[in-house]
């Protein structure tokens, strides 16, 4: 979901600066999470990709990555992919997995 923002909450500068900005639910509305302000993030649509790209290995492969693929993340969407693990209690497995290839989520 785009939103109208003038920051991102990943604390990057970017060159260019995003169009447009989008809500990111910290614990996924796909694991259980709240649509509750206190669950939204928001972030440019390069971080928001890179979140949901980092779970799905995440949960693809039911463990953490190891540090060549964890490395190439900014540190702000490790951040928020940690959160999410964190805060649900575990690796979900997969038929509980945000597939955004499949059927999108926020």
């Amino acid at each position: 979901m785009t939103v109208a923002a003038e920051v991102c909450d990943c604390v990057t500068e970017h060159r260019p600066t995003p169009m447009v900005y989008e809500r990111h639910h910290i614990l996924p509305l796909a694991w259980g999470g709240p649509d509750v302000p206190e669950n939204v993030v928001t972030v440019c649509p390069t971080t928001h990709r890179g979140v949901h790209e980092l779970l799905e290995w995440i949960v693809d492969h039911q463990t953490w990555p190891p540090r060549p693929v964890w490395s190439r993340y900014p540190r702000f969407v490790r951040e928020l992919a940690r959160q999410a693990v964190e805060q649900h209690g575990q690796i979900p497995q997969q038929d509980g997995a945000c597939q955004r290839r499949e059927a999108g989520c926020a």
